[in-house]
């Protein structure tokens, strides 16, 4: 089976721009304990996990952003844009980071849109 899109709630963009956010959003280091160190450390790791240092992914992407990545996104998106990737962003900046995987919000309704477009659209 093929991967035919991406479809990211609030996940970071670019793990080495989240580096200093890490501490104080999660209260722990949470990127580089899941990397095994730092960028320096373990720079083929970044370059193979982190989603702007993959472009082009080469399948259309679906980024909804809360507050916790909204930052990131523009920049994502312009990056994998100009690699000739196709990429929608739904921002909502307010929105908390488990928002966007909670059945029960606002925003699941249009997740589960494209997610099913997604799969319904391609072979």
């Amino acid at each position: 089976m093929h991967l035919k899109g991406v479809v990211d709630l609030d996940g970071p963009s670019d793990l080495k721009a989240t580096i200093p956010l890490q501490q104080p959003i999660c209260g722990a280091p949470v990127i580089t304990q899941l990397m095994g160190g730092s960028p320096e450390e373990r720079a083929q790791r970044y370059r193979e996990r982190s989603p702007v240092e993959m472009l082009p992914l080469g399948v259309p992407q679906e980024i909804f952003a809360g507050r916790m990545f909204a930052a990131q996104t523009p920049a994502y998106v312009e990056a994998a844009r100009r690699a000739g990737d196709t990429v929608n962003s739904t921002v909502a900046a307010q929105a908390g980071h488990f928002v966007l995987i909670d059945p029960g919000s606002s925003s699941w309704p249009q997740v589960v849109k494209v997610i099913r477009a997604l799969t319904e659209s391609q072979p």
